[in-house]
């Protein structure tokens, strides 16, 4: 959970007493000095790593990583600035058109950007009722959860709302990425971090690519600025609920792991079950309600955050809680389990190893607490799958490189549950019959992992 990870605050960890130079004359004795010490702290952390069982881990995932990530960030991915150029423009025009209708339903100008003057314009002038939103110090809050809330109440809202991302997508991404491209090669070359993140998880700057929407037309219509060389397609390999499998082995829950064993869509299943219907009779909106709890349970989410994700009300939403683990009773025995083994110990940990220490548990403070509570349930779900995904890099980065040239087939991209392969048109069909068994081989689970595949010549394609 550390953020600092210069030379001197590794060394303080592991008890050496590294200084910053004090001034100039000094800075290369300090350095050499310093650089000196790198053998005798590198032991110290190799001997905690073997102490606390995490040596295999560190050996067998992170350091073999680190090749794999910078080979990514080497391959880089290209970018048809034609395109993107083309976007900012349709989007600014957008974005203008935009700010006029808002001004409209607002029946005055201000700057949308500004909570303040939203706050003003939205509970003084509009009246809209606050009821139930989040407050911060100057009011009501306007963040993108309690505008949600509002959307029934003013048409304002939806315009709002799609303001925002719109100019998230055009600042964030259209105007930005081309100063990031490289100019001999023409592709992006993100960076890749694999010690930000408290789970595990990979995370990528400059630009961060995991933050374009991929479910809206303008989250689409920004990926279609993703490309491929001439004579290559991209390949996309997509973990199937992955958190939802692991859990269900990790709980040694019956119920749901007969039901992914039979092929069955999870969220149908589980919606059939809570409601004692049969599958074709579960509506749209139970299988919605069920997909909310699935997930919502990995991070902890109770009735109140069920109700706001589906439209339910507090007591649906708890009835519908209370019932799921009457049907899978071993999900809310993992959970409990989860927590109180981690309080235990002080930490959480994945199926390998991998720890988060958790000290708000003894908290206080009931909020530190519970959000603590929350990330022991969390950790070894969401941590497994973030250490089979490393591990699933590294068997396909080494496959690509037994059987083909960098030009032929290249990893370039990976995003949350899914790894992007840069390929040959010639060379799909085999990448494709080969990749998806390396990456559900890397663990043995009482739920078989899946990978689902598609290609396409651009990002919005996959």
């Amino acid at each position: 959970g550390a953020r600092q990870d210069s030379l001197i605050d590794i060394g303080q960890q592991v008890g050496f007493s590294l200084e910053p130079a004090a001034d100039s004359l000094k800075m290369a004795d300090s350095y050499y000095q310093n650089c000196g010490q790198l053998e005798a702290i590198h032991q110290k952390l190799v001997e905690q790593l073997r102490a606390n069982g995490l040596l295999d881990i560190y050996q067998r995932i992170e350091l073999p990583l680190t090749k794999v990530l910078a080979a990514m960030e080497l391959n880089g991915i290209k970018v048809d600035q034609a395109w993107l150029a083309g976007l900012a423009g349709e989007w600014q025009t957008k974005l203008a058109e935009l700010t006029q209708k808002i001004y409209q339903q607002a029946g005055q100008d201000f700057n949308i950007n500004s909570p303040k003057q939203l706050q003003v314009v939205l509970f003084d002038d509009l009246k809209l009722v606050s009821k139930g939103l989040s407050k911060t110090k100057s009011g009501p809050s306007t963040d993108a959860a309690n505008l949600q809330k509002l959307q029934q109440q003013h048409p304002i809202i939806e315009l709002i709302i799609e303001y925002r991302e719109l100019s998230k997508l055009l600042n964030t991404y259209a105007l930005s990425l081309p100063k990031l491209i490289n100019r001999d090669d023409g592709r992006l070359h993100a960076n890749f971090q694999q010690a930000i993140t408290a789970t595990g998880r990979l995370s990528a700057s400059e630009p961060n690519l995991q933050n374009i929407p991929t479910k809206t037309e303008i989250g689409k219509k920004l990926r279609q600025a993703f490309i491929t060389d001439p004579g290559c397609q991209l390949i996309s390999f997509d973990y199937s609920q992955i958190e939802l499998r692991i859990m269900a082995s990790l709980a040694n829950e019956q119920g749901m792991i007969a039901d992914f064993v039979a092929g069955q869509d999870i969220h149908l299943a589980t919606a059939a079950k809570i409601n004692d219907i049969p599958l074709d009779q579960v509506s749209d909106q139970q299988r919605r309600a069920a997909k909310a709890v699935n997930f919502g349970l990995l991070y902890g989410q109770g009735p109140h955050g069920l109700a706001e994700a589906t439209g339910l009300s507090y007591g649906a939403a708890k009835d519908f809680i209370d019932q799921y683990f009457v049907v899978y009773p071993r999900i809310a025995e993992y959970m409990n389990e989860a927590v109180d083994q981690a309080r235990r110990l002080g930490f959480a940990a994945t199926v390998w190893g991998r720890r988060r220490y958790l000290p708000d548990l003894d908290s206080p403070n009931q909020a530190i607490r519970r959000a603590a509570e929350r990330m022991a349930i969390n950790l070894p779900i969401q941590g497994t799958a973030a250490d089979i995904m490393k591990a699933a890099m590294i068997a396909v980065d080494d496959w690509l490189a037994d059987n083909f040239d960098q030009r032929q087939a290249r990893l370039i991209l990976q995003i949350h549950d899914e790894i992007l392969i840069e390929a040959a048109s010639e060379k799909v069909d085999k990448i494709i019959a080969a990749v998806p068994k390396l990456m559900t081989d890397v663990i043995d689970l009482a739920v078989s992992l899946a990978v689902s595949t598609k290609t396409g010549f651009n990002w919005a394609e996959l």
